[in-house]
């Protein structure tokens, strides 16, 4: 969010940027996250940690209905 000052946000916004960054931490420190980055790093791509995020939230939604008893478009409104 370059040129945007947090305390400019509303607070629902800064409230969800605080939910977000914790969760990408605690994403990106875990061993799984680092072997799953580690695959893209290989070929030596810059964003390898993007790609890796990208790739399990896309694994985690197309098989939503294994991991939550709620409905995907409830959470998604939700979120």
């Amino acid at each position: 969010m370059k040129g945007v000052t947090v305390d400019s946000l509303p607070e629902a916004v800064r409230r969800g940027l605080a939910v977000h960054l914790l969760i990408d931490r605690m994403t990106d420190s875990h061993p799984l996250f680092k072997s799953a980055a580690a695959c893209f790093s290989e070929q030596r791509l810059p964003y390898a940690g993007v790609l890796a995020d990208i790739s399990l939230d896309y694994a985690l939604a197309s098989r939503w209905e294994q991991f939550s008893s709620l409905e995907w478009d409830y959470f998604k409104e939700r979120v």
